[in-house]
């Protein structure tokens, strides 16, 4: 009876963390250089130095657009816990999108 009770007691311990885990999606990067970005002047090359590889590259016309961001995910009793005030939520999340006109930045947004 003990050994059932225990195996029990670990189902349920494994389920319940199993809701409280965060997933994140994307790569985190430091933002630190996107107040350097500068339209008409930063180049391809800079951003891809300072950022990496965007996650996502998309062309209409004359224009380039490429994609950064992280968003850290939280499981569902983590999201509930934050709503009751149980725990303290901080988001993590970042979006950067560059537009490039030929090899020049001419338009970014940031979100944090």
């Amino acid at each position: 009876m003990r050994k059932l009770f225990i195996l029990v007691t670990l189902v349920v311990s494994v389920v319940i963390s199993g809701g409280c885990a965060s997933t994140s999606q994307g790569r985190k990067f430091d933002d630190s250089y996107v107040s350097q970005i500068k339209k008409g002047v930063t180049t391809k090359a800079q951003i891809r130095q300072h950022f990496g590889e965007p996650e996502s590259v998309s062309i209409s016309s004359e224009i380039e657009t490429w994609r950064y961001s992280y968003s850290n995910a939280y499981g569902r009793a983590y999201v509930q816990a934050a709503t009751y005030g149980l725990v303290r939520e901080e988001s993590d999340d970042q979006m950067l999108i560059v537009a490039f006109k030929g090899d020049k930045v001419v338009e970014y947004t940031y979100t944090k």
